[in-house]
């Protein structure tokens, strides 16, 4: 008498394309248990390829983070640089102002980019796979409309 719970175990492999591949069969399976084990089959390329969506996000957010930290330390040493060389205190303190005010301004505008890039990979994450392709031959041979093995 067997006390597992699956009836299969999971396998380390470099391989995670199929989930035949790393989710291996321990003993003969019942029907309900093949039924599922199948619907876990059919659904892995789509719930895969779901978290490598958000892997490759979460990197192109982060390049992108990247990218604004630059721009905006370029702009602040540039708006530095150029008020060392304002040599009238008077014009100093209002050229200080101004580029307090820029910088604040420049920060809350690359926030606003941000967020927006965000918001629009989110819409794009949101977005439905299609249906992983199954080799059905009685459509194949009988031509007709695609037939869903599940749900």
């Amino acid at each position: 008498m067997t006390t597992e719970i699956l009836p299969y175990e999971m396998r380390e492999t470099t391989d995670i394309s199929r989930f035949e591949n790393f989710a291996v069969p321990t003993r003969k399976m019942t029907s309900s248990e093949r039924a599922t084990y199948d619907k876990l089959g059919y659904d892995w390329p789509r719930i895969d390829a779901s978290a490598q969506k958000l892997v490759y996000a979460a990197m192109v957010q982060n390049k992108l983070q990247d990218f604004f930290i630059v721009v905006f330390a370029r702009g602040l040493n540039f708006a530095y640089a150029t008020l060392g060389e304002v040599t009238d205190p008077r014009g100093y303190a209002v050229m200080e102002e101004y580029v307090k005010g820029m910088l604040r301004q420049t920060a809350q505008i690359n926030a606003t980019f941000r967020d927006t890039s965000a918001r629009k990979m989110g819409q794009i994450l949101d977005e439905s796979f299609p249906e992983p392709q199954t080799d059905n031959i009685f459509r194949r041979l009988l031509g007709s409309p695609k037939m869903r093995r599940y749900g």
